[in-house]
């Protein structure tokens, strides 16, 4: 793993992190979930299988990257900036997968960048609007403030009101995906990382979803776009893959029937065979 800061020519810096083989034959960019945060490989050996480079980037006021407290700053400037970094450097990623929230910034990034992103794979993302997007934040709010004080997280687990890391993805101990190995402890990492300096990227994050008329930044989405979803995860349903049918012009919808919440990796095999394929050469 590599790990650095880009810096921004409106000021402050963005977290960017490299995972898997640096010399594969395609890139993904992961785009986390909120919260969540840069650095975060569904399985690992899904992706040295696949020769997969794995980048991410934290959004502002999450991991590494400086808070944003601007109104005006580009609601996606993270993965932007990764995406430009790479195209001056010479080097390109042509697929975005995005988990969650992170599927409506890869929307964003190929409406945004229509010659850089040749395909999209939105996993577990709620349709624009759905009230999952507050509910989470409001429960990611009141767990990063018992995950940062040690005297609140005792009075809460033995109160019984504490807060599951892994609840904040949907997830519960029973996932069948969490006997994939090391998955819990890299999701937990994630989570603590997202949250280390405070609740800023929460913040950033809502800011964003409220900025775009999502409906226009789907029409302007012109590459094939798998929308994958776990049937076992009861906080989605039918109504969120098909608001993408409805606005997307070339839209792939999966549901599989043995997955759950923690579907990008239970199915990360399925998500880079597809994202593969006019990224083959990228």
């Amino acid at each position: 793993m590599s790990a650095r800061l880009l810096q921004l020519p409106t000021g402050g810096s963005i977290g960017m992190t490299t995972l898997g083989d640096p010399a594969a034959e395609f890139s993904v960019l992961l785009c986390h979930p909120a919260p969540g945060a840069a650095g975060f490989d569904p399985d690992p050996v899904v992706t040295a299988e696949r020769s997969a480079r794995l980048l991410s980037a934290d959004r502002p006021g999450y991991g590494a990257s400086d808070p944003q407290e601007s109104a005006l700053a580009d609601p996606h400037l993270a993965e932007l900036a990764v995406l430009d970094e790479l195209s001056s450097a010479g080097s390109r990623v042509g697929a975005v997968v995005g988990w969650g929230f992170g599927g409506l910034v890869a929307l964003s990034l190929a409406a945004a960048r229509p010659d850089v992103v040749e395909r999209v794979a939105l996993v577990q993302t709620p349709a624009p609007g759905s009230r999952l997007y507050d509910v989470v934040a409001r429960r990611a709010r009141a767990w990063s403030l018992q995950h940062r004080d040690p005297l609140l997280a005792r009075a809460s687990l033995l109160g019984g009101t504490g807060i599951r890391a892994l609840s904040l993805l949907g997830a519960s101990p029973e996932d069948e995906a969490l006997r994939l190995p090391g998955l819990a402890e890299r999701c937990e990492r994630m989570l603590a990382d997202a949250v280390g300096v405070g609740e800023a990227g929460l913040a950033f994050d809502r800011r964003a979803q409220h900025r775009r008329h999502w409906p226009d930044v789907a029409r302007a989405v012109q590459v094939p776009v798998l929308a994958l979803y776990g049937r076992r995860d009861p906080r989605l349903d039918a109504r969120d893959p098909r608001w993408f049918v409805r606005h997307l012009d070339r839209v792939q919808v999966e549901v599989v029937d043995e997955a759950g919440p923690l579907a990008i990796a239970s199915e990360w095999a399925r998500i880079l065979d597809f994202v593969r394929g006019r990224a083959r050469d990228a």
